[in-house]
């Protein structure tokens, strides 16, 4: 199913008080990643864990997706530092907290490959891995 440890932010910015939530999609056995580099500059709220297993030409394939709630502390360009999961590394992430809500940037998503701008157009950007697809191929 995975090949590697993705991880995205619910939203690229947010106002005081509120809070965004960290997903990690994985293959690795781990029951939860290290969140110590999250501490210092968030608060840890919900934590949830979903498993999904499948069966592939190549045997029994597993993932697990966690969920992790995030309060920022302090307003500002808040680095989401990579986190170990099992023997792989996130990749690190950026969320702008801003002071003034009324002030949200217009800046798209950072954390994932589709953004969209406040009542404007949506952008996906994607690589497709077979040039000449059949009709309703997965690419």
């Amino acid at each position: 199913m995975l090949a590697d440890t993705r991880v995205t932010l619910s939203k690229d910015a947010v106002g005081p008080g509120e809070t965004v939530v960290l997903t990690i999609d994985t293959d690795q056995p781990v029951a939860s990643p290290d969140l110590s580099p999250l501490r210092a500059d968030f608060g840890i709220g919900n934590i949830d864990s979903s498993r999904r297993v499948g069966f592939d030409g190549q045997g029994v394939r597993t993932s697990q997706q966690i969920r992790i709630e995030l309060k920022p502390l302090r307003s500002g360009m808040l680095a989401i530092l990579p986190l170990a999961v099992g023997n792989q590394r996130t990749s690190p992430l950026l969320l702008e907290v801003l002071a003034n809500p009324g002030a949200r940037a217009m800046a798209p998503a950072r954390s994932s490959t589709a953004s969209t701008q406040a009542d404007g157009p949506v952008f996906i950007d994607t690589v497709v891995d077979d040039a000449t697809p059949y009709v309703q191929q997965a690419v």
